[in-house]
Order: structure tokens, then C-alpha cells, then sequence
């Protein structure tokens, strides 16, 4: 029997919110992902510069190529994802007529899992790496260079590549950490 892939992931998108302050994908685009699999060191990163659309919120090729990706993993480990960046990706595959992912995948949602195990003030990505004292910290981005990001300006969506394949790197080393209160 093969090993089976574990991959971590991350998207960087624009969504808007409801009058409950959940996250809507649609309307909404992608603008980045990054993913690596668990034991190898190469993180993968695909942007609109990598796979642009026909102008700044067409994500179209990038979400044909995330979705291509994502099809192999037999488990998915991300930091807040089962809410949000799973739902929105599959979103996006099916509005396009994509592959959807395979239902039901294995999820493991580190926030989910310290929400459920430990009692921190924040379940945050940059407050667990806190907690956990993990060697690099949450990338800080202001929210105008979100704003350029989004409108595709280069020099920022490249400070936003930097930053997803950051927090793939953060998720990964809390997921190693956290795999003692794994009990399911």
C-alpha cells in the first residue's frame, strides 16, 4: 500500500460577507495558492502572474490549475480551511464546470483542532505559531497592500505569493505539532 499524500494548502482570495459576517465566495476571486506535501520541501505557488485571466478577478486558469493539484491528495491539512478555502474552491470549481474534489475528503483543520483541544485566547494562524513557538512567525501585509494585490499590482501580489507559501509553511509545522491531540 502507498503512503498516502498529504498536502497542505493555502488560497488568498477576495470574497465579500453576509449580514451574518460569513464569508460569500460568490461574488469573489482567487488571487493565490500555495501547497506542499508533507515531508518534501518544495512548495508549489500559483498566482494570477502564473496563470492570469482576462483581467483581475477573472481566476478561471487559476482555478483549473488549483483544482488539478488538490484532485491528487488523498488528505488535505490547511488552517481554517474546512470553512472557508475548501468551500470556496470547490465553489469555484463547480461554477466553472471543473472536477469538484472528492466528497467526503479527509480534512484536518489545525484551527478546528486547537479550537477543540487547547484554550488560547485566539485560534489564529499567527497565534498558534505564537503558541506553539514555531521558528517562523505569521508575514504581516497591510490592508493597502491586500488592496493593490487585488486590483493586480506585481510587486504585491509577490509580497502575497511570499506570505501564502509562508503560511503552508506555518500550518505544516503546527500540524506536526498538534499531531498528538489527533484522536479521530
Amino acid at each position: 500500500m502507498s503512503k498516502p499524500k498529504i498536502l497542505v494548502w493555502d488560497l488568498e482570495f477576495l470574497a465579500s460577507k453576509n449580514y451574518r459576517n460569513e464569508l460569500k465566495i460568490i461574488p469573489g476571486y482567487l488571487i493565490c495558492f500555495s501547497c506542499k506535501e508533507i515531508g518534501k520541501r518544495k512548495i508549489t505557488t500559483l498566482s494570477k502572474l502564473t496563470h492570469p485571466g482576462r483581467g483581475p478577478t477573472d481566476d478561471k486558469p487559476l482555478v483549473k490549475a488549483i483544482g488539478e493539484i488538490l484532485q491528487s491528495a488523498d488528505c488535505h491539512v490547511f488552517h481554517y480551511g474546512t470553512k472557508v478555502d475548501f468551500r470556496f474552491i470547490q465553489t469555484k470549481l463547480f461554477l466553472y464546470g471543473f472536477p469538484v474534489l472528492p466528497e467526503p475528503p479527509v480534512m484536518i483543520d489545525t484551527c478546528k483542532l486547537v479550537r477543540s483541544k487547547l484554550a488560547l485566547k485566539s485560534n489564529s494562524l499567527a497565534s498558534v505559531a505564537q503558541y506553539l513557538n514555531l521558528p517562523e512567525q505569521k508575514m504581516p501585509i497591510t490592508e493597502e497592500q491586500w488592496y493593490k494585490a487585488f486590483a493586480g499590482d506585481i510587486k504585491t501580489l509577490k509580497i502575497v505569493e511570499k506570505r501564502c507559501a509562508s503560511d503552508v509553511r506555518l500550518t505544516e509545522a503546527a500540524y506536526l505539532k498538534l499531531r498528538p491531540l489527533i484522536t479521530d
